[in-house]
C-alpha cells in the first residue's frame, strides 16, 4: 500500500480527527469558557487551540522577553491601553529578525514571531485586546527569554490569582512554578507548549478560577 503524501486530503482529515479525539476529554471537562491567557510565548495559542476556544487574548503568536513581561504584568491595564510603535531592532541583541517587533507604550518590546507584516500584527493585536476578560485572567510565564532566578521569584510575588511558570530547575518554595523534569539538564524549558501536559493540567487550572 502506497504511503499518503503529507498534504494528501485524506491524511489531513485523519490528522484532524485524531487531534479532535486527543483533546475531546479536556474540551468536555472545561467549565470555564470565557477566559484570557496572558503568556510570554505561544503557549496560550496552544491551549486555546486544543480546547477549541476563540482567542480571547492578544498574546497569540508572539513572545515577550522576561524583563519586559514582568514590567508589563505590574501595570497590565495601563500598558494594554497604549499604542504599538514598530521598531527595526531589538533592545536585547543586535540580531536581524524577519518578523515585526514593536514597543507597547514605548517600553514593552513584543516580538510578533508569527506575523508577516506590521499591519497584520497591529490589526490582530488591537482586535484581540478588545476581547480580554479582565475578570478572568490567567498568567503564564516560563524560564526562557532572558529570564533569571530573580525574575521568576518576582513573577511568583505578583498579585494575580491564577499564574503559572514552567521551569527546568526546581523552585520548591515558589507556588507558581511547575518543574518540567524532562528539561532538567537544560538551562530553560524547551517548547513548553508541546510538553506541558505531562506536568500540568490547563483545564483544571482554568476551571478553578
Amino acid at each position: 500500500m502506497a504511503l499518503l503524501k503529507p498534504n494528501n486530503p485524506l491524511r489531513v482529515l485523519v490528522r484532524r480527527i485524531r487531534y479532535y479525539l486527543y483533546n475531546y476529554k479536556e474540551r468536555h471537562a472545561l467549565m470555564n469558557h470565557d477566559f484570557t491567557i496572558i503568556a510570554n510565548n505561544c503557549w496560550g495559542w496552544k491551549v486555546y487551540n486544543q480546547l477549541g476556544m476563540p482567542y480571547s487574548s492578544p498574546f497569540i503568536g508572539l513572545h515577550i522577553n522576561a524583563p519586559c513581561f514582568i514590567k508589563l504584568l505590574k501595570n497590565l491595564p495601563y500598558f494594554l491601553q497604549q499604542d504599538l510603535t514598530f521598531v527595526n531592532t531589538s533592545k536585547y541583541d543586535d540580531k536581524k529578525y524577519n518578523y515585526p517587533i514593536a514597543l507597547l507604550g514605548k517600553d514593552i518590546e513584543i516580538h510578533f514571531v508569527h506575523y508577516n507584516s506590521e499591519y497584520h500584527a497591529r490589526d490582530t493585536w488591537e482586535r484581540r485586546v478588545k476581547r480580554i476578560n479582565w475578570d478572568n485572567l490567567f498568567i503564564k510565564m516560563c524560564d526562557g527569554y532572558y529570564s533569571t532566578p530573580e525574575s521568576i521569584k518576582e513573577f511568583d510575588t505578583l498579585h494575580f490569582k491564577n499564574r503559572v511558570c514552567f521551569t527546568a530547575k526546581r523552585y520548591p518554595n515558589l507556588k507558581s512554578c511547575v518543574w518540567v523534569k524532562r528539561d532538567k539538564s537544560r538551562s530553560c524549558v524547551d517548547r513548553d507548549f508541546k510538553f506541558y501536559k505531562y506536568y500540568f493540567s490547563a483545564v483544571k487550572w482554568l476551571n478553578h478560577a
